[in-house]
């Protein structure tokens, strides 16, 4: 029985284990075993190069975006179509294009102007062992960094 027990711990071990082997890390993308399983993908909201508004990963196998920063993430209303979006990719493209016809929300609410203008991070990265994103957001006396760490039980699920 202990020995039942013993290697349920080591497959559980290595589904949630962030040094799987044949992960690799390419620009905002984590590999494994050639195949992308995890995206990085951002909420530019007009800001500068490498200052975001947002942003999340999408993971391939089980086809699900998870906003990181803010956790609860940006939606947007399109008027035009009455329709709400919360993906990163769709919002980042219509906001860019199309801002009289949308409006962004924040929490499922309308956002302040003070909410949009303090909501940065830069410096999203994946760390080279793909275990975190690090990034770093404004705070009160200086900028802090944060790390998310990256879900691997959707391998071989």
């Amino acid at each position: 029985m202990s020995l039942v027990l013993i290697c349920a711990a080591c497959i559980k071990n290595v589904k949630s284990n962030p040094n799987v082997p044949d992960i690799t890390i390419r620009d905002e993308g984590i590999y494994h075993q050639g195949r992308l399983y995890a995206e990085l993908r951002f909420f530019k909201g007009g800001g500068e190069d490498g200052i975001f508004r947002g942003f999340g990963i999408y993971y391939f196998p089980i086809e699900s975006e998870e906003w990181i920063y803010p956790d609860q993430g940006w939606s947007l209303m399109n008027f035009k179509t009455g329709k709400k979006l919360s993906s990163i990719q769709q919002i980042d493209a219509i906001w860019g294009k199309d801002k009289v016809n949308t409006n962004l929300l924040y929490n499922g609410r309308n956002m302040t102007k003070g909410e949009f203008i303090s909501t940065w991070c830069r410096d999203v990265k994946i760390t080279k062992d793909g275990k975190y994103v690090t990034y770093r957001i404004p705070g009160f006396l200086y900028n802090s960094t944060h790390e998310y760490k990256v879900d691997y039980s959707y391998l071989n699920p």
